[in-house]
């Protein structure tokens, strides 16, 4: 998944595009499935970590939610 992220991203794709329902983006659905590569990519190219979705949640809320604790410590420290 980190590849085909970085290939969507070198071609333009926006890191922080959300869905038109929900306000999901990118980086949300990564932390909350616990993709921590993909997070890692996303970051690296500028996906904001602050977004939060119609429910007031954010990419960190997801994963913790999700039981991915280590995708909570990464997006933690590498503010």
């Amino acid at each position: 998944f980190p590849e085909t992220a970085k290939i969507l991203l070198d071609r333009g794709a926006d890191p922080n595009t959300v869905d038109s329902n929900e306000h999901f983006s990118p980086l949300m659905h990564a932390a909350a499935e616990g993709h921590l590569e993909v997070v890692k990519v996303l970051i690296a190219y500028g996906a904001d970590r602050s977004l939060k979705d119609v429910d007031g949640d954010d990419a960190a809320s997801f994963a913790a939610q999700s039981g991915h604790m280590h995708v909570v410590e990464y997006l933690n420290l590498s503010e």
